[in-house]
């Protein structure tokens, strides 16, 4: 679900003649009448047929055409359907703005005649975002103020088309933030228009589109790519990542010593002979009869050995052989709080995770008061099982970049791994008969001849 009108006021904005006029330089009417056309023309094509999410599910059940109506026709008994009625009125209002729009380019028009019509086009737009805000549709909200964003470009006035379109993008980012609806494509469209407009900086992240239904990263319901170095923003938060460090090996114990947090090895004995290691020293006594132990390497090629019963769970593949949780480094990053509100930040395996306040509720870890920017360094957590589902709580996140691969200066880049080609088998040749030796042939039944 995209807004395609704001896909094209964005084309629009990025010509040289609107980049100057965002600039300030002044612009006479006949350098402005090819840019006008254009947006008339955006105006009257790329808003036909929009439809929100919400909408275009609802309009999947009636896959009977003129079956549901009728049968809304019985139900009303005034020939409409009632939860139809706020949908069609704001449908309504949208094409009258747009039959405003197209008396714009005629050429007997007067300056008079073209401001009253982009009055009246504008007032119809303003009433369908009236309609979608009773409706609580913020799709629709967000459609009404792109068209009556590219009335005010028409005009030209880019204050009027700057304030407009952040009102449509604070809607989207407010309902993907705290709301249900999936609207991350429409606010990727509304954010490059307002990146184009000046409204938004060029620092600002490009929205991650998720999968129906999950998030973008585990424990986000936004999130952008951080880069290494550079500040990157997502609603009014900034965020910038110094270092990045790779997980350092665990230290493996010296031979003949026991490592700390592991219990002393001991051994039993087997009842058919034979000495095993114990698994549970403690409750296993010198001499207690053990199963016999299974087959670890399997005879068939290519298939990894099996698992020992007798492994300690302490030697799991998220757990070092020290016992303790495997991290995955540590990771500097700057945070720079510009909303109204304080705000919250960990971490987990991919992203800076921001948190925002919910009832004037907020972790008390990790806070960063409005206006301030606060340096961490934080312990990634070890890579576990991932949740993708959406979250319930506002967080933004902030995708970490890969760590650097840990290298020693002045050694080449491991070489890749070739197997070897095998040489060609020797060719068997038949053992060469002397044709001056005889050949002695015994009878069949005697082997081994009369002697």
């Amino acid at each position: 679900m995209a807004i395609d009108l704001a896909v094209a006021l964005g084309v629009i904005v990025a010509r040289t003649a609107v980049a100057e006029l965002i600039r300030g330089v002044s612009m006479s009417n006949d350098d402005w009448a090819g840019v006008a056309a254009q947006v008339v023309d955006a105006l009257v094509t790329t808003t036909t047929g929009q439809r929100s999410g919400l909408q275009q599910m609802g309009q999947r059940l009636d896959q009977f055409g003129r079956r549901i109506d009728d049968l809304g026709r019985q139900i009303d008994g005034l020939g409409r359907r009632i939860d139809a009625i706020p949908a069609r009125e704001f449908d309504d209002h949208m094409a009258a703005g747009r039959r405003y729009v197209r008396d714009f380019p005629d050429s007997w028009r007067t300056a008079q005649d073209r401001r009253e019509l982009i009055r009246d086009a504008r007032h119809e737009f303003v009433r369908a975002f009236g309609i979608a805000e009773r409706m609580k549709d913020p799709y629709r909200q967000a459609l009404a103020d792109v068209a009556i964003a590219g009335c005010w470009l028409w005009v030209p006035s880019i204050n009027d088309v700057t304030k407009t379109v952040g009102a449509a993008r604070r809607i989207l980012e407010q309902e993907i933030l705290f709301g249900t609806a999936p609207l991350a494509a429409s606010y990727k469209d509304v954010l490059s228009l307002c990146k184009a407009l000046g409204e938004r900086p060029a620092s600002t992240g490009v929205p991650l589109i998720p999968k129906s239904g999950q998030a973008p990263t585990p424990g986000a319901r936004l999130a952008v790519t951080a880069v290494q170095g550079h500040w990157v923003g997502c609603a009014d938060v900034e965020v910038t990542v110094e270092a990045v460090t790779a997980p350092e090996p665990p230290a493996a114990p010296s031979p003949g010593s026991t490592a700390p947090g592991l219990p002393a090895t001991r051994f039993v004995r087997r009842s058919g002979g034979g000495i095993v290691p114990s698994a549970d020293p403690s409750s296993w006594p010198l001499g207690t009869p053990v199963p016999p132990r299974p087959a670890f390497f399997p005879r068939t090629p290519g298939r990894r050995p099996l698992a020992s019963p007798l492994t300690s769970p302490l030697t799991s593949p998220l757990t070092s052989p020290l016992g303790s949780t495997a991290s995955g480094g540590t990771v500097k990053f700057k945070v720079r709080n510009k909303r109204s509100q304080w705000i919250s930040v960990s971490l987990t395996h991919a992203a800076v995770i921001v948190e925002l306040p919910v009832n004037n509720t907020l972790p008390d870890q990790n806070r960063v008061a409005p206006g301030k920017t606060k340096t961490f360094t934080l312990t990634r957590p070890s890579l576990t099982t991932l949740n993708r589902a959406l979250p319930a709580k506002p967080r933004i996140g902030f995708v970490l970049p890969n760590p650097p691969q840990p290298s020693t200066p002045g050694t080449p880049p491991p070489a890749r791994r070739q197997l070897p080609t095998p040489a060609n088998p020797p060719t068997r040749r038949p053992f060469p008969r002397n044709p001056q030796r005889p050949t002695f042939r015994f009878p069949p039944g005697d082997p081994f001849g009369s002697r």
